[in-house]
């Protein structure tokens, strides 16, 4: 199934209520980066980025690194929202 907004915001409730990944609803490179998130301890709710992502930005807009996807390059890694 493919991953809809509607699919995704679903998988993201679900996770966030319950714990609980519906595999069916999203990709699993989504699932994994949230349970990255929450291992890290990460609160999606927080309006301000964590200090390691911060500090990746600052590195991209210093040395203008690539930031385009196939680039090896992932800022998102660490992002806990849908």
């Amino acid at each position: 199934m493919p991953s809809t907004q509607e699919n995704v915001l679903e998988a993201w409730k679900s996770f966030i209520s319950r714990e609980i990944i519906l595999e069916d609803k999203i990709r699993p490179e989504v699932a994994r980066s949230w349970q990255r998130c929450r291992a890290q301890g990460l609160d999606p709710w927080s309006s301000s980025f964590p200090k390691s992502l911060d500090s990746v930005l600052t590195q991209v807009w210093r040395h203008k690194l690539p930031m385009q996807a196939g680039s090896g390059f992932q800022v998102s890694r660490n992002l806990c929202s849908p």
